[in-house]
């Protein structure tokens, strides 16, 4: 670690938010310099402008957008007429959620209860979004 020790450091200062990334690349250029470290050619420039936590949380915030969009476009949702119908069927008409399957068989059981807000999770109804299974809007 001694021929490494300003190498380390940066890392450790890098992980622990006290600097940016392309700091860190500028310690590694500065031990190429000074012959301390062997020059790795990059194909592409490499230019990281947030600390590891600022990174970290961007990442996820996008892997979660990611997975929001593609949720969206592959799982099945629910009309937003049925959606409302449904609701409107149970709660003002007293349909069970056996009387519902029959007369929305392109819906599961548990999607109906979580329509209903009886299900865990969410509903995923078209121009509305995500739907709660206790949202009562």
């Amino acid at each position: 670690m001694y021929n490494k020790a300003n190498e380390a450091t940066a890392v450790i200062d890098y992980y622990e938010g006290r600097i940016k990334g392309n700091e860190l690349i500028q310690v590694f250029e500065d031990e190429v310099r000074a012959g301390r470290r062997e020059k790795r050619e990059h194909r592409i420039k490499i230019d990281v402008p947030y600390t590891h936590p600022e990174g970290s949380r961007l990442m996820k915030e996008l892997w979660l957008r990611r997975k929001r969009e593609v949720m969206f476009r592959v799982r099945a949702k629910v009309t937003l007429d049925d959606y409302h119908a449904i609701r409107a069927a149970h709660f003002n008409s007293g349909e069970s959620v056996r009387e519902l399957l029959l007369a929305y068989p392109q819906y599961s059981r548990e999607t109906i209860r979580r329509i209903l807000g009886k299900g865990r999770g969410y509903v995923l109804v078209r121009d509305r979004g995500y739907v709660g299974s206790t949202d009562s809007r």
